[in-house]
């Protein structure tokens, strides 16, 4: 190789680490939730109970529905995570697999959004606390997804809940 190469190869490699570490930690709430997310997210406005960040790359949706609310819908009390998963995957008339992680369950789904005339790839968390179910759903476009995934992963590995 030569010593130019290496050299715009070094530059490269300093710049890349330069970018990477300026961004900052920086924790979000919705409700009882918080996840923590880079500085390139802001908050944006919803009219559900929950949350919504966006960056540049990614949109978080975070949706809350009380327990006792999912209780009245599925006609029984002590509702599971499994069955919740089942209610809003059927009220979305959507058939995926359900893959069950760490301390939630997730799927994952592309639709096509005529308004913008692209591709979105939702991977959806559902979780449970002691007063709620709550969806989490990590948006981006579909060809940055495979890009995005582990980034995703850091970010839901980040999500708590305050149950005070």
């Amino acid at each position: 190789m030569s010593k130019r190469m290496i050299a715009v190869f070094s530059i490269f490699f300093l710049c890349l680490s330069f970018f990477s570490c300026n961004s900052k930690a920086l924790t979000f709430s919705a409700e009882e939730l918080s996840i923590t997310l880079t500085d390139e997210f802001v908050e944006v406005p919803t009219t559900r109970r929950g949350g919504a960040f966006e960056s540049p790359e990614m949109f978080i949706r975070v949706v809350r529905e009380s327990r006792s609310v999912v209780e009245e819908i599925a006609g029984q009390s002590d509702v599971s995570l499994e069955t919740y998963t089942d209610l809003v995957l059927k009220s979305n008339r959507l058939d995926l697999p359900v893959t069950p992680e760490k301390t939630c369950l997730t799927y994952e789904y592309t639709a096509f959004d005529e308004t913008v005339g692209r591709y979105y790839t939702y991977y959806v968390t559902v979780h449970k606390s002691r007063d709620a179910f709550w969806l989490v759903q990590f948006v981006t476009d579909k060809q940055d997804y495979s890009d995005l995934h582990d980034e995703i992963e850091t970010y839901l590995e980040s999500i708590t809940f305050n149950e005070t």
